[in-house]
């Protein structure tokens, strides 16, 4: 195992909770947005320069989230729907039998997978500061959108705690 110093250990390796520690790098007034800071027609980013290979991997990462929140978004709602369309279907009011504990399943799925999504919400910011210097340093108009994201992360979470409450409001009700 190659040997780390203590700063790379302590970034690698610090302790996460939902919200994000903050960047190592000091948050700039300037804008990748602002077309003054944009670099001039005729300039050209080397391809060993580090920063736009880290930019690539950021940009790659990001297209790889989107790709990944939104199947994951699909699978969810689709088997949810699914599952409870089956309990409503086969639930017989004098006979409930294992039937209620699908919806115990479903609040724990739910809370779990928003959590995974709440977060995600930070790293997601954090990758949009990155974004931002790099796009900033080396005078690129624009960075990718990564609030859009955030945003669906941040609705999706909201509506699966509302289907975990509900799930196991009900079963709670059925159990009464």
């Amino acid at each position: 195992m190659p040997v780390l110093s203590k700063d790379a250990r302590s970034h690698m390796w610090r302790q996460r909770f939902l919200l994000a520690k903050g960047s190592p790098f000091e948050a700039s007034t300037l804008s990748s947005h602002d077309p003054n800071e944009w670099a001039a027609g005729g300039e050209e980013i080397n391809d060993s320069n580090i920063l736009w290979r880290q930019y690539i991997i950021f940009v790659d990462l990001y297209r790889y989230y989107i790709d990944l929140v939104w199947k994951v978004s699909i699978w969810y709602y689709t088997g949810t729907g699914v599952s409870l369309a089956y309990f409503f279907a086969h639930l017989n009011a004098s006979n409930h039998g294992y039937l209620p504990l699908l919806l115990l399943f479903l609040g724990a799925m739910s809370a779990g997978v928003a959590l995974i999504y709440a977060r995600a919400i930070s790293y997601l910011s954090e990758m949009e500061r990155w974004l931002e210097y790099i796009a900033v340093s080396l005078h690129l108009p624009g960075r990718p959108h990564v609030e859009v994201i955030r945003s669906f992360c941040r609705f999706t979470s909201g509506t699966l705690l509302l289907i975990a409450v509900s799930c196991l409001g009900f079963f709670a009700y059925l159990h009464t």
